[in-house]
């Protein structure tokens, strides 16, 4: 019980911690730039508008609610598996921040990819638990596996970011190819966690994105961009309809 109770101050501190971070990087931006701010410096393609990424508002809302489960769950062993690999993801997700605001990406690459393996241990702790009710289900398993589904379209951003960085996306046409791909990527990826998991945030999480990318596009400055993500968004939508009608089958019969 009392390792227990040390991880929860710790999982609650190390949070708070991320709170105030995010929180400071909009109200009195670290090294004079808001997180937006410098996303625009490195001109990818593969941006999200900026209302996109109000998606964080609901990620901490929901983790807020795991906080507070892990409190009155001491005795759940997939809470304690958790909460050490929770701190880790807390502690880079700071450091993240404050590496993209130094304006090092490839620093905050590698951060990124710490967090995503992080997240990964996670989502597979989750998976491997069958004993999962519908508060751990609520508070568990649809923050962190919606915080993973972000993370894995971040850390294509964060490679995007690098490569306008670097010069190394080339012309216009050049551009928008890469972008495309990453989108095919980021959908592709989502397809593979719903067939095999049936984890359902990373479609919704994917088709956010998409459509936030299109949103930052829908001046005309790229339509092929546009026209491509529009047609992601059908096919995954398409995608996703189908498993569910598959498997409401499977139960009925």
């Amino acid at each position: 019980m009392k390792k227990i109770t040390f991880l929860n101050w710790i999982a609650t501190i190390s949070f708070v911690g991320v709170l105030f971070v995010n929180a400071l990087s909009i109200l009195q931006p670290l090294n004079g730039l808001t997180t937006g701010q410098v996303s625009d410096l490195y001109p990818a393609l593969f941006r999200p508008a900026g209302i996109t990424f109000w998606i964080w508002g609901v990620i901490y809302l929901l983790l807020t609610g795991f906080i507070a489960l892990s409190w009155q769950r001491q005795d759940s062993f997939l809470i304690e598996r958790i909460l050490p690999w929770f701190i880790l993801s807390c502690a880079l997700n700071i450091s993240w921040l404050v590496a993209w605001h130094l304006l090092l990406p490839l620093l905050s690459l590698v951060i990124m990819l710490g967090l995503l393996v992080t997240l990964l241990r996670i989502f597979g702790i989750i998976q491997t638990d069958m004993s999962i009710d519908e508060l751990e289900t609520m508070f568990v398993a649809l923050p962190f596996r919606m915080y993973f589904a972000w993370i894995c379209i971040a850390t294509i951003a964060n490679v995007a970011a690098l490569l306008a960085h670097w010069d190394l996306d080339g012309g216009r046409t050049a551009q928008e190819i890469s972008a495309i791909v990453m989108m095919v990527i980021a959908t592709l990826l989502s397809a593979h966690f719903v067939r095999l998991y049936r984890a359902w945030s990373f479609p919704i999480v994917t088709l956010w994105a998409l459509f936030g990318i299109c949103l930052r596009w829908e001046s005309g400055e790229h339509p092929v961009v546009v026209f491509a993500g529009f047609i992601l968004i059908l096919l995954l939508t398409i995608f996703v309809s189908t498993k569910v009608l598959e498997l409401r089958k499977s139960h009925s019969s």
